[in-house]
């Protein structure tokens, strides 16, 4: 070799653009106690898609959805956080969790939640009920804008969107319709802030409340689901369970008779923040922002608009006919 090629070599040798060394091997990180998102798809008889723009895995089988992100030790169940004893990990292009979590979601497999059916007479056997154009007097209503700060909940397609955002939104709106009835409403956020679900049911306690209404937007991994939900706890043997049935199907007719939006009825499940809390309660899946009509409907504030005036009118309507003194 000739002093000049040799100098070439030493001066990428240096620079670390090439090397004389063996090349170290991909590190391989595995847990005794894991299980791949594939193997469990297999027997639980779900489906495991890779939603590249947003990172993550989602596990679905008919209405429970489930999403992960390698990295990091919060699973999302039916859009409740579920922490799991280690952080998914990626291992030969597979994800794994604990076996624990997958224990976990067998569970919650085994108990699906309900949709309900049963109408209140009051709501869908009148067509004519009426809002009293009066003030209210002592009648205290949570709001709850969902996710927030480092939480963002659901992205939309395109990635401009972060329902934490949408929910703030159409909560300001919601406050300022029922506040002009003489309602005192509390938010369990008024910013761009993280608030744990345990602080926002401590709050939620902490004051006479007369219900909470959770507002949050919908997604899953295939684009053709839409519409909106009411949700209310599963506990049927809690006192305030005919209360939270009550006030949801009453947003519910709201709903249903003032947006054009596909109706996927009241439903039941475990979400925390209307399954502990003990006042009457109800979550509500405004619609599916990874649905693109869906999406681009309540991107448009008229449309946030009429979000807030069907919940507004479905509260003020509980209310008058559950809640005032006859």
């Amino acid at each position: 070799m000739n002093k000049f090629a040799y100098s070439i070599v030493l001066l990428l040798l240096c620079m670390g653009l090439i090397s004389c060394s063996t090349p170290k091997k991909e590190e391989v990180i595995s847990q005794p106690n894991a299980i791949s998102l594939s193997s469990i798809a297999e027997n639980l008889g779900m489906r495991v898609l890779w939603v590249p723009s947003q990172k993550k895995a989602v596990l679905e089988q008919g209405e429970c959805h489930v999403s992960i992100e390698p990295n990091s030790n919060i699973a999302w169940v039916q859009g409740e956080a579920v922490a799991m004893e280690f952080p998914a990990y990626l291992n030969t292009r597979e994800i794994y969790v604990p076996i624990s979590f997958y224990n976990k979601l067998k569970t919650v497999l085994q108990d699906k939640p309900d949709v309900l059916v049963a109408p209140s007479e009051k709501v869908w056997d009148s067509t004519a009920w009426t809002i009293p154009q009066k003030p209210i007097i002592n009648f205290t209503v949570i709001l709850d804008a969902g996710h927030g700060g480092r939480d963002p909940g659901a992205i939309s397609q395109d990635q401009t969107q972060q329902e934490k955002n949408l929910t703030l939104d159409i909560v300001f709106r919601l406050r300022e319709l029922l506040q002009k009835y003489g309602i005192t409403v509390i938010l369990t956020r008024d910013r761009d802030a993280y608030i744990s679900l345990d602080e926002r049911i401590q709050k939620a306690e902490s004051v006479s409340a007369h219900c909470l209404v959770s507002v949050h937007l919908n997604s899953v991994a295939t684009a053709t689901a839409q519409g909106f939900e009411i949700w209310i706890s599963r506990n049927t043997q809690e006192p305030r369970y005919l209360q939270s049935y009550k006030l949801g199907q009453y947003i519910h007719y709201s709903m249903k008779k003032g947006l054009p939006l596909r109706d996927r009825r009241i439903r039941k499940s475990g979400f925390q923040i209307i399954h502990r809390t003990k006042i009457p309660s109800v979550l509500i899946e405004t619609c599916f922002i990874s649905n693109p009509q869906d999406f681009l409907w309540i991107m448009d504030p008229m449309s946030r608009q009429a979000v807030a005036q069907a919940i507004s009118q479905g509260i003020l309507a509980y209310y008058f006919y559950e809640v005032a003194p006859k």
